[in-house]
């Protein structure tokens, strides 16, 4: 059985933007992707990504496994207000350079919790690029209907950065 994809959003931003929001995402898909290209505004080479699903802001947990250059580290937290731990180049990154990210949500529209898988690399020319391998859990039973992604430092998302939505059906 092959899955089809159709793309549901796709968003380039045409100046700097604090958050992202995919809305009335329809129930009609049995898994969701994001596909995204990202720079932001807040100094650092790489900066932390946030994600939330229908504006909640609660019942989150994260788990990464991250390369920085040379080394990996784990990551783990609890009862966080959004997922955390995806990298995007940050203002003294090299010029021009943008993070890319894969965001997997299965079954968003059941009723029970919510796992999201997310492979995601912040390239920026130096020797302390970063690769990150997440694993996340959103303990809520409602359908996603809404997500939003952001900086999670709170700085803006930088003209250029892409966002796509997508729908995946079983055929």
């Amino acid at each position: 059985m092959a899955n089809t994809y159709k793309l549901i959003e796709a968003v380039t931003l045409g100046s700097d933007t604090a958050t992202v929001t995919f809305s009335s995402i329809p129930s009609t898909y049995k898994d969701l992707q994001i596909l995204t290209s990202v720079r932001v505004d807040r100094t650092g080479t790489s900066v932390n990504m946030g994600l939330r699903f229908n504006s909640n802001s609660s019942n989150y947990t994260n788990f990464a496994l991250v390369s920085y250059g040379n080394t990996a580290d784990r990551l783990y937290s609890t009862a966080l207000d959004q997922f955390g731990y995806w990298y995007s180049p940050g203002s003294t990154a090299t010029a021009s350079t943008f993070s890319n990210q894969s965001v997997y949500i299965p079954n968003y529209a059941g009723s029970r919790s919510k796992s999201v898988s997310i492979d995601s690399t912040s390239e920026h020319n130096g020797t302390d690029t970063n690769l990150l391998i997440f694993s996340g859990l959103w303990n809520d039973s409602a359908a996603i209907t809404s997500i939003s992604l952001s900086n999670y430092q709170g700085s803006n998302l930088k003209t250029g950065s892409t966002f796509y939505l997508y729908g995946i059906k079983n055929s």
